[in-house]
């Protein structure tokens, strides 16, 4: 398993520079996001929550960067993931420590064949699981989490 997620980070790594080689330099203008990003080349394991009773499905991941609010990650999957869904990321720092991040899918887009970037709108972060752990009490404590795994049905 971990050959894998390692042959996975890679291929996920490779995507990443080449997005980053098409993108050049920026533009002359002001960056317009709220917040500044913070690349990250990490991976991580991404839990997307499919909708109220539904496990959670497990992707491995890459992060790209990473702001106060949200995180990017770079993900391959056979379908796009719906705006609103919730998920939780287990971002795996240079040190070996686990941190997790749950929130809801802020944007989904398409970068070639199955690869897709993910961007997150972060509602909470810890050192131990936040919503896999127990979904149902999740769903009692967190609206945002009620909320999106009923659009997700």
């Amino acid at each position: 398993m971990n050959q894998l997620l390692s042959e996975t980070a890679d291929d996920l790594a490779a995507v990443l520079e080449a997005l980053d080689r098409a993108a050049g330099d920026p533009p002359d203008h002001e960056d317009q996001r709220k917040e500044k990003r913070h690349p990250v080349r990490t991976r991580c394991e991404i839990h997307i929550f499919k909708g109220i009773g539904d496990s959670a499905v497990a992707h491995s991941a890459l992060a790209r960067n990473l702001t106060f609010g949200g995180l990017s990650v770079v993900m391959t999957t056979d379908d796009p993931v719906c705006p609103g869904r919730p998920v939780e990321a287990i971002v795996i720092t240079p040190k070996r420590e686990r941190t997790h991040l749950a929130g809801i899918v802020a944007f989904c887009r398409k970068i070639d064949g199955g690869c897709y970037e993910l961007g997150i709108e972060v509602k909470a972060a810890g050192r131990c699981a936040i919503l896999t752990q127990d979904p149902d009490q999740s769903r009692r404590l967190y609206d945002w989490f009620a909320e999106g795994l009923a659009i997700a049905t």
